[in-house]
This record gives C-alpha cells, sequence and structure tokens, in this order.
C-alpha cells in the first residue's frame, strides 16, 4: 500500500513525498506585483486577539455605506477618530459601515465579545467569524461590478502569528477577494497551529492550505496530509476544480469514534473552507478508504445551491465520491503488490460501493412513503431522511450523465464547461437555475425537464434500465453482475481517465 501511494503523490504533487510531504511550510502562494491593485482594507491583530483594527480604504469621493455577511456584525464595532476624521465615518441605524468621503478610516473590532472558539489547553488558536473583519461596498449589485472591484482590490492582514483565509494570496499577507458577491460567513483560524500548504502537478492554479487545529503527531500529519492530497487529485482528475485555493481546517474526533471521519462540513460565502473531524489513530490505509474526504470536494466541482434544493448538491457528491477513489491503489489493502486487481475489477468495486449507497437509501426512503424528493429534501433536518435524499439525488445525476453519452459528451464535460462559462454569474444557485444553465450548454436540453420530474415524483426511482445501458445488473445480493465489459469500461473510463 506505501508503494501505492506514494506513486500517487509523486504523480500529483509539486516537490512532495510520502517521507518528506510535510516540507512545504507555511509560504505564501502567488507572487503578483502589488502596484496592480489598490488595498482596500488592512486588518491588524492585537497580540492577544482580543480585538482587531480594521482600516478602510474608500477610493470615492461621495459616500459610500459597507456590509458585511453577518447581519450582528456591527455591535462588535465602533470608529476609531482622530482630530481630523471626526464625522467621516461612523456606523449607521442599519449596521451599515459609513464612510463619507475619500480616504482611508479606522474601526475597532471587539473580537472577545464575538468568538466561535478560544484557547484551551490543548489549542493555542482562535477561530475567528469572517463577517466581523472583511466589509464589503454596497454600491456593487452585479457579478461583472464585483469582479471588476476584486481585479484591483485587495485585503492586507497585519499579524505575526499564523493564520489562514479562504482567499487567494498574491503576495504575502495579500489576498484577493472571493470570486463572488460574499453572502455567508466562514472560520478564520489564527494563533499558534500547524500549516501545511500544498502545490499540484496537474493543476498551476490549484492549492490547499491544511490548517492541524487540534496537536496531531507528524505522522499523523504526514497521513492525513497525503490522503487530502489524494482526494483532491482524485475528484481533480474528474474535472478541474475551480476553487484555485481552499482552505481545511482539521480537527481530532473522539478517541472512541468509530469512523475516520465522523465529521465534515463544506463553507462557503467568502471563499471555500472545508472542516473536518479525523480520528488521529487512522492509518493512511484507512483514510483513503473513507469515502467522506472525495465526497466533500467532489462538493466543489459545483457552486453553492440553496439548502432547500440539498439533493442536487449532496446527489452530485454522492454519484462522484466513489469514482474518485483509488481503488487500484486501494485493493493492496487486500492483496500483495504483485496480485492488485486490474483496472476493471477496480471499477467495479467502485460501482458496487455506489449500488450499496443506492439501496441504503432505498432503506431511507421506506421510512418516509409518500413523500417527494423535494419535499425530503426541503424537510431534510426534521425528517433526517439524509440517505433517501443524496443517493434518490446520486440517481438523478447517473440518469444525467448517462443521457448527455448519448449526445456525444458526458458530467464531467459539461461541468467543466459550466465552470468555465457560467460559474460566477452568480453566487448561490437553485436547483432549477443551475439545470437551466447546464441546458444551454448542450445540443438537446433536457436537464430541467428530467429534473423536474424526478424531484416531484414520490416513489423512489426505478434504475434498471439504466444499469442496462452501461453493461451490468444488479444480482440481487448488493452487487452488480458484468454482463457488458465493453459497455462498463466505456462508461468508466472518463472518471479515470489516467488509468
Amino acid at each position: 500500500m506505501a508503494k501505492n501511494v506514494e506513486k500517487l503523490l509523486k504523480k500529483y504533487l509539486l516537490n512532495t513525498s510520502l517521507l518528506s510531504i510535510l516540507a512545504v511550510w507555511t509560504t505564501s502562494g502567488f507572487s503578483r506585483p502589488l502596484h496592480n491593485y489598490e488595498i482596500a482594507q488592512t486588518i491588524s491583530f492585537a497580540p492577544n486577539f482580543s480585538t482587531a483594527t480594521l482600516n478602510i480604504c474608500n477610493q470615492r469621493k461621495t459616500p459610500v455605506e459597507y456590509y458585511s455577511t453577518l447581519d450582528s456584525a456591527a455591535r462588535y464595532l465602533k470608529p476609531i477618530y482622530t482630530s481630523n476624521s471626526k464625522a467621516s465615518h461612523f456606523i449607521n441605524s442599519a449596521g451599515k459601515l459609513v464612510i463619507r468621503q475619500k480616504g482611508c478610516f479606522e474601526f475597532l473590532v471587539n473580537l472577545s465579545k464575538y468568538r466561535q472558539s478560544a484557547p484551551s489547553s490543548n489549542r493555542q488558536h482562535h477561530l475567528l467569524t469572517s463577517g466581523l473583519l472583511f466589509w464589503y461596498p454596497n454600491y456593487i449589485d452585479t457579478t461583472a461590478e464585483w469582479m471588476a472591484f476584486r481585479k484591483h482590490h485587495l485585503v492586507q492582514i497585519k499579524t505575526n502569528s499564523t493564520y489562514s483565509l479562504p482567499f487567494t494570496e498574491i503576495s504575502e499577507h495579500h489576498f484577493l477577494y472571493p470570486p463572488y458577491l460574499p453572502f455567508m460567513s466562514q472560520s478564520i483560524p489564527i494563533g499558534e497551529f500547524e500549516q501545511v500548504n500544498l502545490e499540484f502537478n496537474h493543476s498551476e492554479k490549484l492549492k490547499a492550505r491544511l490548517n492541524f487545529l487540534d496537536p496531531f503527531t507528524k505522522d499523523e500529519q504526514s497521513a492525513i496530509t497525503s490522503w487530502i492530497s489524494i482526494a483532491i487529485s482524485g475528484v481533480n482528475q474528474i474535472a478541474d476544480l475551480p476553487s484555485d485555493t481552499i482552505q481545511v481546517n482539521l480537527f481530532k474526533a473522539s478517541h472512541y469514534s468509530r469512523e475516520v471521519t465522523p465529521f465534515a462540513l463544506v463553507e462557503r460565502g467568502e471563499g471555500t473552507t472545508i472542516s473536518m473531524k479525523v480520528r488521529a489513530s487512522a492509518t493512511l490505509e484507512q483514510l483513503i478508504s473513507d469515502w467522506t474526504a472525495f465526497h466533500e470536494f467532489s462538493h466543489l466541482l459545483l457552486p453553492f445551491i440553496r439548502r432547500q434544493d440539498a439533493w442536487m448538491s449532496e446527489g452530485f457528491a454522492s454519484y462522484l465520491q466513489y469514482f474518485a477513489m483509488p481503488y487500484s491503489e486501494l485493493s493492496a489493502q487486500h492483496n500483495s503488490d504483485s496480485q492488485s486487481k486490474d483496472k476493471s475489477e477496480s471499477a467495479v468495486d467502485a460501482f458496487n460501493d455506489f449500488m450499496g449507497g443506492i439501496d441504503r437509501g432505498i432503506r431511507n426512503h421506506n421510512r418516509h412513503p409518500n413523500k417527494s424528493l423535494q419535499t425530503l429534501s426541503e424537510q431534510l433536518r426534521s425528517t433526517r431522511a439524509y440517505r433517501a435524499v443524496y443517493w434518490w439525488g446520486a440517481l438523478i445525476w447517473f440518469e444525467i450523465d448517462l443521457s448527455l453519452r448519448e449526445q456525444s459528451t458526458s458530467l464531467p464535460e459539461l461541468i467543466d464547461q459550466f465552470n468555465r462559462c457560467c460559474r460566477f454569474h452568480r453566487a448561490m444557485w437553485t436547483a432549477t437555475e443551475l439545470a437551466k444553465s447546464l441546458d444551454k450548454l448542450i445540443e438537446k436540453p433536457f436537464i430541467l425537464q428530467l429534473i423536474q420530474e424526478r424531484r416531484h415524483q414520490s416513489d423512489y426511482p426505478k434504475y434498471s434500465l439504466l444499469l442496462n445501458k452501461i453493461g451490468v445488473q444488479d444480482d440481487g445480493n448488493r452487487n452488480i453482475k458484468l454482463v457488458d465489459s465493453d459497455a462498463f469500461n466505456r462508461f468508466f473510463r472518463i472518471y479515470r481517465p489516467s488509468d
């Protein structure tokens, strides 16, 4: 297994290997000339992180309001005045910061009164809320206006401590804003913690910043870093990840956890963050065999979809998660390196796991008869029908993928095309909006009509005809029977092009 993982790492990662992966420490990613930009705001932290000074520079001669993604943020700010700056900036009754004239003006941020996480005996960092720190001009209403603003304005951070932002760093302590209008706050770690930056052979832009926010050992960090690297690479092999900087916050799971990753969450709204709790004692083999990281990073191939349409985003990630996993390398857990399964057997393993998910979805749906997929999705927190929603949604994406093959394209190709042309047209999408956008990119549109039919049905969909199209049958024992290996290999080759 170690030999196979090392091959994967050498294939995907720049300047790293299984033994030296922790050598890539906190360094700046890109380096671009700063004279091309204006500093829109500077955030300076007090040494104990109880306060921060926010300096906002307004380039307009007319008054400008600034808003935050956190509704209550203004309660924790107050203007800092000099003898010449009184009445030049203030906080209005709507909770907006107002700057009346051109120039740079300061606000004091009280971080101690609003803190998500403070240091404990084994933690020496704080988790701050981005909505307290980042403020955006209210005159920007459209994506085009935002992209024009982002092109010439930066955020600057001043601190001697380790920190992490889910933004693209263009030079040390200087960051670009997110590539869409911000709409939700995220966690910002700052203080003392281990940090690893990763770069990838297959993408010049793609970078990942791993923040170990609990005390993991070097060996544990190495195994987790290898796992995250392989997960990102596996997903990126399906379609290009559009996020150029992915922030990953890593915490220790309970010693009693039976699962390798009992908790994982994708945060979007001011960049991209994935937070995970990981069982520190898990071996590299156990980590790579776990689907969670592959699922979470698959989410990033689509933009944020509103929570009422969770079936679309969760179904998409569930559909792709097993296809992104390196099954040919995983087989070494059960075989010697010389006896590893061939590619077709590995593909069957992946699809069997996918069908296992479908079976779990069916059993979960049986507890909620007569409810449509859309209803279950909208009532997800109360019904807790997660498996039904996730895997019912996955079947819809499976059907979309097979229909695209009939038009001489595929789901990965369509997603790549969408992300290049249309992804940042809006920050938050509905299922209908996404389907309409995808339909515009194909010769014979069908996606909107298909999802409208499927999501309002109350019966779990039959899928035997879909299986027949790729040359497999359900053997009745939760396994697939391969009846046309050529058809199956043609289907699966899209997802493992380099195998």
